[in-house]
């Protein structure tokens, strides 16, 4: 019995769908760091969309993970009011 197509397919499928995470992760957290005004959420977002692309080296799991850890820091930074929009003269 030769399994090495379907776990060969089975990977490629999580890959890819791993893939597509990454790119609507980096889309809402730069919507999200442009909003709040914390510019990190952006780079939480590169970290992480570089970690996936990495992961058939081995090393983009660690990138994941780090990227994981700075969202967390980076949620707690988020001011409590949102910032005010200066006025502009006319």
């Amino acid at each position: 019995m030769n399994l090495l197509g379907p776990i060969t397919a089975g990977v490629a499928l999580i890959k890819i769908a791993f893939m597509i995470s990454a790119v609507l992760l980096r889309k809402s957290f730069n919507t999200i760091a442009s909003s709040v005004n914390v510019k990190m959420f952006s780079t939480a977002a590169l970290i992480y969309f570089i970690g996936t692309i990495l992961t058939i080296v081995g090393v983009g799991l660690l990138l994941v993970f780090l990227a994981a850890i700075l969202h967390l820091v980076v949620s707690s930074s988020i001011p409590e009011s949102p910032p005010q929009a200066t006025p502009t003269s006319k």
